[in-house]
Formats: structure tokens, sequence, C-alpha cells
């Protein structure tokens, strides 16, 4: 089973969990729905970068050698549109496998307002589904992430080759579909560091012009973040949510009760 294929066919653990402070429960509890934000706009945009300079880098390698003479127009045009692919919008939103994790409550759940909240992962998956999103698991070691994208471009080159000997000049689509594949996949591209967080991501990919108007916007640290608003429920599946951890506080027991 290729790289690319292990990754789309793996399966969550029974319960993923999602932590947040008092506001977001509130909104996921009462309008049934939880935020997709834009990952430009996310600390997350730097390992969105990493991803980015793994692919650049495999160009440049593969323009030294010996595929350069038959992919090198390809090559060429991937490497230009990787130089304008941060305006393309992807909208994530982030889950753990890990349950009430120090870590997790530190980075998500400041001043002691944190809640863990434990999802069905199975009925979210197939909520996420009917609403265009997909639940994937992120990539935590670089040499599984080279290896990955290397396959992503290797599949893409067979593409190219398939262009060229049907006589058809669709350069321009293959390299086009490439990057409509690669947003999809850099955001699962995390840096090692974080790998205690066992994140899942539920994605969307980049939304048309109709997915466009339905943008809002909340106030981050520094700028305005564009977000969508997912419902968590279905004709099946009415908020898979199997229970709530409160987080570690000096009214832990109050809110309890």
């Amino acid at each position: 089973m290729s790289i690319i294929q292990e990754m789309l066919s793996k399966q969550p653990p029974r319960f993923i969990y999602h932590y947040t402070n008092q506001a977001g429960l509130k909104g996921i509890l009462e309008e049934k729905q939880i935020w997709a934000s834009d990952v430009h706009y996310l600390n997350d945009s730097q390992e969105f970068s990493h991803a980015v300079e793994i692919v650049k880098a495999e160009i440049r390698r593969r323009l030294k050698g010996k595929a350069a003479k038959t992919h090198g127009a390809f090559f060429l045009q991937v490497q230009k549109m990787l130089e304008f692919i941060s305006p393309f919008a992807m909208y994530v939103s982030s889950f753990s496998g890990e349950i009430d994790k120090l870590s997790q409550w530190r980075g998500y759940c400041s001043n002691g307002q944190g809640f863990c909240i434990c999802f069905d992962a199975g009925k979210l998956g197939e909520i996420m589904r009917t609403h265009k999103f997909i639940l994937r698991p992120c990539i935590y070691e670089e040499k599984e992430q080279k290896l990955f994208l290397k396959e992503l471009l290797d599949n893409f080159m067979v593409d190219y080759d398939n262009a060229i000997s049907n006589g058809s000049n669709r350069v321009d689509e293959v390299v086009g579909n490439f990057i409509f594949r690669f947003i999809g996949y850099a955001p699962l591209m995390k840096i090692a560091a974080f790998s205690e967080e066992m994140e899942w991501r539920v994605i969307f990919e980049i939304p048309s012009m109709k997915d466009s108007k339905k943008l809002k916007w909340r106030a981050g640290k520094s700028a305005l973040i564009p977000y969508l608003e997912v419902g968590l429920s279905n004709a099946l599946h009415d908020l898979p949510i199997t229970k709530i951890i409160v987080g570690p506080g000096p009214h832990q027991a109050h809110i309890l009760n």
C-alpha cells in the first residue's frame, strides 16, 4: 500500500477530543456547530509553509537530475505556482487523540477556563462528510512527510506523461490539479515537537464562491480570522458528544456540580 493510501485509509480512534474555552463550549452546545478557521491565520500557517518548502526542495533536487529532461516543464510550473499559493484558503478544525492532556489544557484553555469535549469519531466523520469536510490524521515525522509529498509529486508526473503521450497540451491542468491536492494535504504536515497531540483535523478544501459567502470573522490575537460554521448534526446523528471534561482551574469542583 502506498503512503498516501495508507494515510487516507487510516481510521481514527473511537473517541477524539476538542479542547476549548467557555465561549467555545457554549457555542458548540447551543448552536450545534464547530468553527473551521483559515489555516493561514493560525499558528499552523508556519507548518503549511513547512510543507511548501519540502516540495520546493524536492523539485530543486529533481531539476538537477535526469528527470529535468522529461519533466522540466512540469516542475517549473509547479515551482512557479508554489510562490503564489498563500492566498488559497484552507479551513480546518482540530481534534486530539489524547484525553485530559496537560499540554492541551495549557495551549487551548487559558486562565483555568477550559473544557475537553469528547466526540464519537465515527459519527463525527459521517457528519463532516455531509458538509464536504473530511477527518484526517496529521503527520509529524519529517521523513514520512517527505515520502508522502514525493509520492504525490510522482503521481502527477504520471498524469503529465499520460497527457503528453496522448498528444494533449494539458500541462496547466495537471499542475492545477497537483496544487489543489497539495493544498488539501499541506495542513496535515505538522512539526514533530507537537506529536503528543495526536491531532486529527477536519479539513474543508478550497471553497466555492457560494461557500465563500458563508464566511464569518472572529477576533484573533493580531488580526480578524475568517472561519466557516460547520454543523454537528445531520439526519442520522445529533451532536456526537459523549462527555465533557472540565479542565484544571480554581473553580473546577464548582463547575462540575
